[in-house]
């Protein structure tokens, strides 16, 4: 299984590139940014990303320290954020744009993307 910040990292990259086919990175990073923004209290660990960096590689910097952050945890916000923000066509795109192995290990998280 990868790290937390591996994980996060494709998996942040993988939104983006889906949400940008239909609107744009600027829209795809503001609705990240806001409910990472409004999780912060209830995930410690999220303080450790960073979409200031964003770019059109869909590159984010997120600090080494999560990888400290319990990895059923940040399995819990990928499905919280997931189920808040996105539909179950979008569950389903994404699932083809990430790669297997990531597939594997956002299972091994407790986070299911079939619908």
């Amino acid at each position: 299984m990868h790290t937390n910040k591996e994980i996060l990292t494709k998996f942040i990259a993988s939104i983006v590139k889906v949400v940008t086919r239909g609107t744009s990175e600027k829209y795809a990073v503001m609705i990240l940014k806001r409910f990472i923004k409004d999780q912060k209290t209830k995930y410690e660990f999220l303080e450790y990303i960073d979409l200031t960096s964003l770019n059109n590689a869909g590159s984010v910097k997120i600090g080494e320290e999560i990888n400290a952050a319990e990895p059923k945890e940040v399995g819990k916000f990928i499905d919280e954020m997931i189920d808040s923000l996105f539909s179950d066509l979008f569950k389903q795109l994404l699932s083809r744009e990430i790669s297997p192995a990531l597939l594997v290990d956002l299972k091994m998280l407790g986070v299911d993307l079939s619908i």
